[in-house]
């Protein structure tokens, strides 16, 4: 999966728009005479990714229409399946679909906002990938 997949490429573009948005005053600035961009510690890296991620993430995925989107996927699908980490990666190929965002960052999301736990999304979405 490249950039020229769109869903994939939606959440590239999203994450560096909200690294702009996030560290405009260095962007503006400039980093302090004695500060080398290349220093930052291996934690403050990840709090700068980590925010970043978040912000594209509500940005990409609006929390009262995700939530609504995805809790009605679930109840679509609880109607004809009892095997609830099969309706979960349904929903997220659904969403995929209809927010033209990856499938992995819907399991994020969902995380993130508590309508599944962070077992569901690691068994239903990835174990390996940290977001």
């Amino acid at each position: 999966m490249g950039m020229s997949y769109a869903p994939r490429a939606r959440l590239v573009l999203s994450e560096e728009f909200c690294h702009i948005v996030l560290e405009y005053d260095i962007l503006n600035k400039g980093l302090p005479k004695e500060a080398h961009a290349d220093a930052l510690t291996d934690q403050q890296h990840i709090d700068v990714e980590v925010d970043a991620q978040f912000l594209s993430l509500a940005i990409l995925f609006p929390k009262a229409k995700f939530i609504k989107v995805f809790k009605d996927c679930l109840g679509q699908r609880s109607k004809t399946s009892n095997d609830k980490d099969k309706n979960i990666r349904d929903c997220g190929d659904a969403l995929e679909n209809m927010f033209q965002i990856w499938s992995l960052a819907v399991g994020y999301r969902a995380r993130d906002l508590g309508l599944i736990t962070v077992e569901e999304c690691k068994r239903n979405f990835s174990n390996r990938l940290q977001m």
